[in-house]
């Protein structure tokens, strides 16, 4: 009986570094998923009203009357809101919710999560390249349309 307890007693220490180990390897992940705080581009980005202006596709203008009442609100580093307006361009629209959002690929693509209300509940993220980002205009690319084989659509915000 005696043996089993200086096995256990030496185990122990290696058991505490384990843990250690793991808790070292473990909270970077948990912590460093966000990399949006690093973007130094933060405030020109956030608490602003972003009015979307044109949509172009191919370099042919694809706005319809509907799109040019639409706001993109990114409230903090975390959350933004997105306001179809009043004007729908279908009849069926879900109502579409800005709820998450980071940014990603280096700081320069932005990931958004939308949810949806009504009939057809559910969430939907979009990618979206940043081309240009200033104190008064937000242009951002379709990220994954290359990579389905279709043309990027361009949007036009100002503030």
């Amino acid at each position: 009986m005696n043996r089993e307890k200086r096995t256990l007693i030496r185990n122990k220490p290696f058991l505490e570094n384990w843990f250690v180990f793991l808790s070292l390897i473990t909270l970077p992940l948990l912590t460093g998923c966000n990399k949006t705080d690093d973007f130094e581009d933060l405030e020109l980005l956030t608490k602003k009203n972003w009015h979307l202006t044109s949509r172009t596709q191919g370099g042919v203008d694809i706005t319809n009357d509907c799109d040019l009442d639409d706001i993109l609100l990114f409230e903090d580093a975390t959350k933004f809101n997105y306001e179809d307006g009043v004007l729908n361009c279908f009849e069926n629209d879900l109502n579409k919710v800005g709820d998450t959002w980071k940014i990603i690929d280096d700081l320069t693509v932005l990931r958004m999560k939308y949810k949806f209300s009504g009939e057809g509940r559910g969430s939907v993220v979009e990618y979206w390249k940043i081309i240009e980002l200033s104190e008064t205009s937000l242009i951002i690319e379709d990220a994954l349309a290359e990579d389905n084989d279709q043309i990027p659509e361009i949007r036009t915000y100002l503030n």
